[in-house]
């Protein structure tokens, strides 16, 4: 079992269980460069500075424990940076579904941008609308 800082995370995939439980399996480098790809149960489960006890096989981490972050971390804005994982395929005809990691990830940047703009609190309510109307122009975009 070691210990120490994550240094990065970036989204990979997601797989549903059987169940219907949903993993967001992240590439996760810690300070000291190891780095291996562990499953969340949530977007943003982990951040970027935060400790965390953790065990890598093969290229697979199992993170165990995890204390919060004593620093905060640099903003980072969501998605890709406009290019796609390295190792990202194409299977076909995508759901909606499948880029609810997108849409959650861009509603955050316009929602942390309109705290910025106005130096107030937005209702989180407001980035539930942008969500589903990001949501509802994929339908729309896929269905075409």
């Amino acid at each position: 079992m070691a210990k120490g800082k994550i240094e990065s995370i970036n989204h990979v995939s997601n797989w549903t269980a059987d169940d219907g439980t949903t993993y967001y399996y992240h590439m996760v480098e810690m300070a000291n460069g190891e780095k291996g790809k562990a499953p969340f149960r949530s977007m943003g489960q982990y951040n970027v500075g935060e400790t965390i006890e953790y065990d890598i096989v093969g290229d697979r981490m199992k993170i165990t424990k995890s204390s919060p972050a004593q620093t905060k971390a640099p903003a980072q804005s969501g998605g890709y940076g406009g290019k796609a994982p390295r190792n990202y395929q194409s299977t076909g005809k995508r759901s909606p579904e499948d880029y609810l990691g997108f849409i959650y990830g861009y509603a955050k940047d316009i929602h942390i941008a309109e705290i910025q703009v106005t130096g107030k609190k937005v209702p989180l309510a407001n980035l539930k609308k942008n969500v589903e109307e990001m949501y509802a122009h994929i339908q729309e975009l896929l269905n075409s």
